[in-house]
């Protein structure tokens, strides 16, 4: 059953632990039904497969004929009709009927072309031959491991037959990822695309000038872009799969050629996301990015907050938008330049880390940071009796050739007294601020570089004191490297 499921859906099914611990706390089955992972597929399949995968051993069809004959009415054609017009039927709570219309010419519909019933199930035919294949071999293999020799082994399995086993070696081939699968197998601009929460169709994109026009001109309150960024808006027809209720906000990010996640930024746009949705309502949604100006190869990434687990979902907005992680990084190998806060790295010098490059480029402290501060936010605090804020920029690239994203935010940098006796107990995190722009948090891709601003408190009579960077999720120091503040 996990393995149709996957060959039907393109996604892994939770494990049985993960479902059993669901169960024992009162939480829904996270097994989502095939049919509503993929439209395409009939409900009484979905259904099937379901029950195939029930946690209760008496809940599954009882034989291997059942689920041939349960199989065989599963992908049975519904009956034709002649009526021009497509239309859904569905049964509301109290038994009547409700039917839903087929959409206006001109809205974009979320709804994926069915593929026919024939084709359907002549791949089912297909899977099923594979999988009684795939069943024999698994016999063969289970019956020598449970001690009997080769030859009684084939006899039992073949009736009585020792037949003669020829075998051919093969070159393994890779499983191609499911198209939206990842950043080098995107879907196209004009498919929908479907999350946990969400379904969603790309209308259009408006970019530059365009965009910020027609932020301005929803909020005359709106900030212009900083300089090197331009706006970018992203435009959705997105239907709920999920009511409000279940706080599943849809959240999606943008990225391009800089291999840096860009989240939607606060501004007022002319359609915004709601607060309350009824599950299978639908919205026009406009998401807007603050991008580098001229960034190619756009990517949007469909995800959900409030959903652990899933994988972003990724549409190409860019015509043959695709990024594959830079091979090379895996040749990159850390250094110990920054690891002893006696051998401080200096100022322009990159370190190289088990996951990062960084430097720091420029300091500013005392009173003149201060000041800096207060004029990107003047409601900043000063620095504490006895401290004085320290204001650097840093570069920090992410060299893990795992293709997922990293956060680097203002909280991995902090200080450090190099004449202490007790490292650990001299350091100093957590200054809370606000920076001048461009600031953490950075997003990034394998081989994303960000750089920002960021600000940590150090002893005015510390004349050894270091930045250090030591990101937060690290479970070791393999990251951990001290600079020199002048």
């Amino acid at each position: 059953g996990a393995t149709f499921y996957q060959l039907l859906t393109g996604e892994v099914p939770p494990d049985a632990l993960t479902r059993a611990t669901a169960l024992v706390v009162g939480n829904p089955d996270p097994l989502v039904p095939a049919h509503q992972r993929n439209p395409q597929l009939p409900s009484a399949l979905g259904d099937l497969l379901q029950q195939t995968m029930a946690q209760a051993a008496a809940q599954r069809p009882a034989s291997a004929v059942a689920l041939r004959q349960a199989l065989a009415q599963a992908v049975q054609p519904p009956p034709t009709t002649s009526s021009g017009t497509q239309t859904r039927q569905q049964l509301s709570s109290a038994g009547q009927p409700t039917i839903v219309m087929a959409r206006q010419d001109g809205a974009p519909s979320l709804v994926a072309q069915s593929a026919s019933r024939s084709t359907l199930q002549r791949r089912l035919a297909l899977i099923g031959g594979l999988a009684l294949l795939v069943l024999v071999l698994a016999t063969f293999a289970l019956l020598r491991l449970l001690g009997g020799d080769q030859d009684s082994a084939l006899q039992v399995a073949t009736g009585g037959r020792a037949p003669t086993v020829v075998l051919t070696a093969t070159t393994p081939v890779a499983a191609t990822p499911a198209p939206g699968a990842d950043r080098s197998h995107p879907l196209p601009s004009s498919a929908t695309a479907q999350s946990t929460s969400w379904a969603v169709l790309v209308t259009g994109v408006t970019r530059g000038d365009a965009a910020w026009n027609l932020l301005y001109e929803t909020n005359a309150m709106a900030d212009p872009p900083p300089e090197g960024q331009e706006y970018l808006i992203v435009h959705l027809r997105a239907r709920a799969l999920v009511g409000s209720d279940a706080r599943r906000t849809l959240y999606p990010e943008l990225t391009g050629d800089r291999l840096v996640a860009y989240r939607p930024v606060a501004a007022v746009t002319p359609h915004e996301r709601p607060d309350e949705y009824a599950v299978g309502s639908e919205y026009d949604i406009d998401f807007p990015y603050l991008v580098e100006t001229a960034e190619s190869n756009l990517i949007f990434a469909l995800d959900d907050l409030g959903v652990t687990g899933d994988a972003p979902v990724f549409i190409a907005l860019d015509e043959g938008a695709k990024i594959t992680v830079d091979p090379g990084l895996v040749a990159i190998k850390p250094t110990n330049v920054g690891a002893d806060p006696r051998e401080p790295a200096q100022l322009g010098e990159m370190v190289t880390t088990e996951d990062f490059q960084v430097a720091i480029h420029q300091v500013v402290r005392g009173d003149t940071a201060y000041q800096r501060l207060l004029k990107a936010n003047q409601f900043n605090d000063p620095p504490r009796e006895g401290y004085e804020y320290l204001l650097f920029l840093a570069e920090v690239r992410s060299i893990s050739p795992k293709d997922e994203t990293v956060m680097v935010s203002g909280t991995d940098f902090y200080s450090v007294d190099a004449d202490a006796d007790d490292l650990e107990a001299s350091a100093i995190t957590f200054t809370s601020v606000v920076e001048p722009e461009p600031a953490p948090p950075f997003y990034l891709y394998p081989g994303g570089r960000a750089t920002g601003w960021v600000t940590v408190e150090i002893r005015k009579d510390a004349p050894n004191a270091r930045i250090a960077f030591g990101p937060g999720m690290s479970l070791n120091d393999l990251n951990t490297r001290y600079f020199a503040i002048k």
